[in-house]
């Protein structure tokens, strides 16, 4: 078993996105099951594409969702019901919240598991602060085969639990958002109408307070807190998920997340790390104009590749060890 920690919001580190979309990407992979607390249609349209493709291309795809503490939408439900093979709703009477958040993608010799904090909402998939262990499974280990078949008893219950898991369909979505008890919500009458090139990103300098605290004037007051120094990774804008899915062989989701460090060399000091997908110039290939082919620079560009730096004013002197693993991709420590 091979488990990495995914970090999110952080600049730099993996978020769900990436797993949904490298998952949907391992054509060896052929079921997904979702559990999840939360989902919201905020979350889901930033995934509509891969699970399509995963649908598209024989998957079978299956979700538990809950609806506990107000945290489910029409939008959201509806939206799961488009993009999942199967969905059933979980609710248990006694009062019992049901939290789960579980990824699991399935092949005959393998498996993906992602267990964490993360919900199927716009902040779980991209903006929150999210903890999870991310396990790539050998299904010819017997510890790893225990641990997926323990993740699948767990999910079998759910499902067994048949007065508490019931399946979605359009009566009973109507049924749940009728009834005031479950709380139902609808992004539309929450939710500012946004652009296609507008990104989704909750960078702001004020604290979010609901209408009853304004009313009572309690967020004029100072906050205790000021802004977050760390850098954070946003979603991309509708037009951007568009634009960059038509580029032929290129992924959408990978490019944040940074390549396996390169060992320094023994006694070596490493300052800061930085890394960068490369352009075509940068690995030497630079594009034909005409008919007359550029010549290669022999240059790296130092740019910021969003790294907190000031690439204008930041000298060093670069050694990089390299390892290339395609023309358009290099990694490396300075």
């Amino acid at each position: 078993m091979y488990a990495r920690f995914v970090a999110q919001p952080f600049a730099g580190e993996a978020n769900l996105h990436d797993f949904i979309a490298r998952i949907v990407e391992d054509h060896s992979l052929r079921s997904l099951t979702v559990v999840v607390a939360w989902a919201k249609r905020s979350g889901l349209r930033h995934l509509r594409r891969p699970l399509d493709d995963f649908r598209g291309r024989g998957g079978e795809s299956r979700m538990i969702v809950g609806i506990d503490e107000g945290g489910a939408t029409r939008q959201g439900l509806e939206t799961a019901c488009g993009l999942f093979d199967q969905i059933h709703v979980f609710h248990d009477r006694s009062g019992r919240t049901f939290h789960p958040k579980i990824y699991l993608a399935q092949g005959e010799a393998n498996a993906e598991l992602l267990i964490g904090s993360n919900n199927l909402t716009a902040g779980g998939v991209f903006f929150n602060y999210e903890a999870s262990l991310s396990c790539v499974l050998d299904l010819t280990s017997t510890e790893d085969v225990d641990l997926l078949d323990a993740v699948l008893g767990y999910i079998d219950r759910l499902y067994a639990d048949d007065g508490a898991c019931i399946e979605l369909d359009n009566d009973t979505l109507e049924r749940l958002v009728r009834d005031a008890r479950y709380k139902i919500g609808d992004e539309d009458a929450i939710r500012r109408p946004q652009r296609l090139d507008d990104p989704e990103n909750f960078d702001s300098d004020v604290d979010f307070t609901d209408a009853s605290q304004t009313s009572q004037g309690l967020s004029a007051s100072p906050s205790i807190f000021a802004g977050s120094r760390e850098r954070k990774r946003g979603a991309p804008s509708q037009r951007e998920e568009t634009s960059s899915a038509a580029r032929a062989g290129r992924s959408t989701v990978e490019a944040d997340t940074p390549p396996q460090a390169v060992r320094p060399a023994a006694g070596a000091r490493i300052v800061k790390r930085w890394f960068k997908q490369m352009t075509a110039t940068d690995a030497q290939r630079p594009p034909q104009r005409g008919s007359k082919p550029s010549n290669p620079t022999g240059d790296l560009r130092l740019v910021q590749a969003r790294h907190p730096i000031d690439q204008t004013t930041y000298s060093v002197r670069i050694s990089l060890s390299l390892s290339i693993g395609s023309p358009d991709q290099v990694q490396g420590a300075l």
